[in-house]
Protein backbone atom coordinates (compact mmCIF):
# COMPACT_ATOMS: atom_id res chain seq x y z
CA UNK A 1 0.00 0.00 0.00
CA UNK A 2 1.38 3.43 -1.32
CA UNK A 3 1.23 5.78 1.77
CA UNK A 4 0.39 9.35 1.14
CA UNK A 5 2.68 12.65 2.38
CA UNK A 6 0.61 14.78 4.80
CA UNK A 7 0.50 17.49 2.27
CA UNK A 8 -0.72 15.73 -0.60
CA UNK A 9 -3.64 13.87 1.84
CA UNK A 10 -4.51 17.70 2.97
CA UNK A 11 -5.13 18.21 -1.08
CA UNK A 12 -6.89 14.69 -1.85
CA UNK A 13 -9.63 15.94 1.32
CA UNK A 14 -11.30 18.46 -0.33
CA UNK A 15 -10.66 17.28 -3.75
CA UNK A 16 -12.71 14.34 -2.97
CA UNK A 17 -15.24 16.91 -1.32
CA UNK A 18 -15.43 19.04 -4.45
CA UNK A 19 -16.14 15.65 -6.40
CA UNK A 20 -18.53 14.48 -4.59
CA UNK A 21 -20.61 18.11 -4.33
CA UNK A 22 -20.12 17.73 -8.38
CA UNK A 23 -21.66 14.50 -8.77
CA UNK A 24 -24.59 15.74 -6.24
CA UNK A 25 -25.25 18.79 -8.48
CA UNK A 26 -24.51 16.55 -11.77
CA UNK A 27 -27.43 14.00 -9.96
CA UNK A 28 -29.87 17.09 -9.52
CA UNK A 29 -29.48 18.19 -12.48
CA UNK A 30 -30.43 15.45 -13.80
CA UNK A 31 -33.36 15.30 -11.82
CA UNK A 32 -34.34 18.70 -12.35
CA UNK A 33 -33.93 17.80 -16.29
CA UNK A 34 -36.44 15.26 -16.05
CA UNK A 35 -38.98 17.45 -14.18
CA UNK A 36 -38.26 20.20 -16.24
CA UNK A 37 -39.71 17.00 -19.24
CA UNK A 38 -42.92 16.33 -17.11
CA UNK A 39 -45.84 16.61 -19.47
CA UNK A 40 -48.12 17.24 -15.96
CA UNK A 41 -49.86 13.48 -17.37
CA UNK A 42 -50.05 10.38 -15.08
CA UNK A 43 -48.28 7.86 -17.44
CA UNK A 44 -49.93 4.89 -15.90
CA UNK A 45 -53.41 6.84 -16.90
CA UNK A 46 -52.77 6.78 -20.67
CA UNK A 47 -53.37 3.64 -23.40
CA UNK A 48 -52.81 3.68 -26.62
CA UNK A 49 -55.39 1.77 -29.15
CA UNK A 50 -54.46 -0.23 -31.82
CA UNK A 51 -54.87 0.58 -35.47
CA UNK A 52 -57.85 -1.71 -35.80
CA UNK A 53 -59.87 -0.04 -32.70
CA UNK A 54 -58.69 3.99 -33.09
CA UNK A 55 -61.94 4.52 -34.94
CA UNK A 56 -63.91 3.27 -31.82
CA UNK A 57 -62.48 6.47 -30.42
CA UNK A 58 -64.61 8.75 -32.41
CA UNK A 59 -68.03 7.41 -31.68
CA UNK A 60 -68.71 9.99 -28.73
CA UNK A 61 -72.01 11.53 -29.04
CA UNK A 62 -70.83 15.16 -27.72
CA UNK A 63 -67.97 16.17 -30.36
CA UNK A 64 -67.83 16.17 -34.28
CA UNK A 65 -65.21 14.93 -36.46
CA UNK A 66 -63.82 15.11 -39.90
CA UNK A 67 -63.61 12.65 -42.15
CA UNK A 68 -61.00 9.84 -41.52
CA UNK A 69 -58.94 8.43 -44.22
CA UNK A 70 -56.91 5.72 -42.51
CA UNK A 71 -55.29 4.83 -39.33
CA UNK A 72 -51.97 4.20 -37.79
CA UNK A 73 -50.30 3.22 -34.78
CA UNK A 74 -48.71 6.20 -32.60
CA UNK A 75 -45.20 5.58 -30.73
CA UNK A 76 -44.93 6.38 -27.07
CA UNK A 77 -42.52 9.30 -28.18
CA UNK A 78 -44.99 10.32 -30.37
CA UNK A 79 -47.10 10.39 -27.63
CA UNK A 80 -45.29 12.09 -25.66
CA UNK A 81 -44.34 14.87 -27.68
CA UNK A 82 -47.95 15.44 -27.98
CA UNK A 83 -48.47 15.33 -24.12
CA UNK A 84 -45.58 18.06 -23.69
CA UNK A 85 -47.94 20.55 -25.56
CA UNK A 86 -51.59 19.17 -24.72
CA UNK A 87 -51.13 19.90 -20.53
CA UNK A 88 -50.31 23.42 -21.30
CA UNK A 89 -53.18 24.02 -23.62
CA UNK A 90 -55.36 21.49 -21.13
CA UNK A 91 -54.58 23.25 -17.96
CA UNK A 92 -55.45 26.81 -19.88
CA UNK A 93 -58.51 25.75 -21.14
CA UNK A 94 -59.42 23.75 -17.96
CA UNK A 95 -58.66 27.17 -15.95
CA UNK A 96 -61.36 29.47 -18.79
CA UNK A 97 -64.12 26.81 -18.26
CA UNK A 98 -64.13 26.06 -14.48
CA UNK A 99 -62.37 28.88 -13.21
CA UNK A 100 -58.95 28.70 -10.84
CA UNK A 101 -60.76 27.92 -8.13
CA UNK A 102 -62.60 24.86 -9.81
CA UNK A 103 -60.22 24.07 -12.37
CA UNK A 104 -58.81 20.24 -12.29
CA UNK A 105 -55.27 19.22 -13.35
CA UNK A 106 -53.79 17.40 -16.36
CA UNK A 107 -52.55 14.31 -14.15
CA UNK A 108 -56.64 14.28 -12.82
CA UNK A 109 -57.24 12.93 -16.30
CA UNK A 110 -56.85 9.43 -18.04
CA UNK A 111 -56.51 9.40 -21.69
CA UNK A 112 -57.00 6.84 -24.90
CA UNK A 113 -55.05 7.64 -28.12
CA UNK A 114 -55.64 6.81 -31.12
CA UNK A 115 -53.61 7.35 -34.52
CA UNK A 116 -55.80 8.12 -37.30
CA UNK A 117 -54.93 9.66 -40.68
CA UNK A 118 -57.13 13.00 -41.99
CA UNK A 119 -56.56 14.58 -45.31
CA UNK A 120 -52.97 12.84 -45.51
CA UNK A 121 -51.82 14.03 -42.43
CA UNK A 122 -51.15 11.25 -39.22
CA UNK A 123 -52.90 12.72 -36.15
CA UNK A 124 -52.77 11.46 -32.93
CA UNK A 125 -56.11 11.60 -31.36
CA UNK A 126 -56.87 12.17 -27.20
CA UNK A 127 -60.12 11.15 -25.23
CA UNK A 128 -59.48 12.53 -22.06
CA UNK A 129 -61.74 11.65 -18.76
CA UNK A 130 -61.94 12.61 -15.35
CA UNK A 131 -60.38 10.31 -12.72
CA UNK A 132 -63.14 10.08 -10.43
CA UNK A 133 -65.19 8.76 -13.45
CA UNK A 134 -63.20 5.59 -14.02
CA UNK A 135 -60.41 4.84 -11.35
CA UNK A 136 -62.56 2.04 -9.72
CA UNK A 137 -62.37 0.34 -12.95
CA UNK A 138 -59.53 -0.60 -15.46
CA UNK A 139 -62.07 -0.98 -18.76
CA UNK A 140 -61.46 2.21 -19.89
CA UNK A 141 -57.81 0.51 -21.15
CA UNK A 142 -59.94 -1.30 -23.80
CA UNK A 143 -62.87 0.59 -24.28
CA UNK A 144 -63.56 3.81 -25.40
CA UNK A 145 -65.01 6.21 -23.01
CA UNK A 146 -68.19 8.19 -24.34
CA UNK A 147 -70.16 10.33 -22.31
CA UNK A 148 -72.65 12.92 -23.61
CA UNK A 149 -72.45 16.14 -22.07
CA UNK A 150 -70.24 16.29 -18.36
CA UNK A 151 -68.41 19.59 -19.34
CA UNK A 152 -64.82 19.66 -18.44
CA UNK A 153 -64.89 16.45 -17.10
CA UNK A 154 -64.47 15.03 -20.76
CA UNK A 155 -62.44 16.28 -23.54
CA UNK A 156 -60.70 15.45 -26.71
CA UNK A 157 -57.68 17.23 -28.39
CA UNK A 158 -55.19 16.01 -31.76
CA UNK A 159 -51.54 16.62 -32.64
CA UNK A 160 -50.48 16.21 -36.20
CA UNK A 161 -47.66 14.35 -36.37
CA UNK A 162 -45.75 15.85 -39.06
CA UNK A 163 -46.45 19.19 -38.19
CA UNK A 164 -45.77 18.92 -34.53
CA UNK A 165 -48.22 21.01 -32.98
CA UNK A 166 -52.18 20.28 -31.43
CA UNK A 167 -54.78 20.98 -34.19
CA UNK A 168 -58.13 22.27 -34.02
CA UNK A 169 -60.90 18.78 -34.42
CA UNK A 170 -64.51 19.58 -35.96
CA UNK A 171 -66.61 18.59 -38.87
CA UNK A 172 -65.97 21.66 -40.77
CA UNK A 173 -62.50 20.80 -41.89
CA UNK A 174 -60.98 24.13 -40.41
CA UNK A 175 -57.92 22.23 -38.33
CA UNK A 176 -55.29 24.98 -39.62
CA UNK A 177 -57.80 27.24 -37.46
CA UNK A 178 -56.01 28.79 -34.48
CA UNK A 179 -57.55 27.09 -31.29
CA UNK A 180 -59.45 26.71 -28.67
CA UNK A 181 -57.16 23.18 -29.33
CA UNK A 182 -59.28 21.65 -26.39
CA UNK A 183 -62.90 20.21 -27.10
CA UNK A 184 -64.97 20.10 -24.02
CA UNK A 185 -68.46 17.67 -24.26
CA UNK A 186 -70.85 19.95 -23.84
CA UNK A 187 -73.31 20.60 -21.07
CA UNK A 188 -76.71 18.83 -20.26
Amino acid sequence: MMKTQPHKRAFLVPLLFMAAIAATSISDSLAMAANALDTGFDASRGVIFEPNRARELLAQCSRSFPKVDGTWAPTASQIAQFEALLAPALQAALLREAGAQRAPKPSDYYRQYGGIIVAGHRVIYANGFHRNDVESTQQWKGVPVDVCDSGYHYWAAAFDVDAGRLVRFLQEDRSDAPGPFIQFNGYA
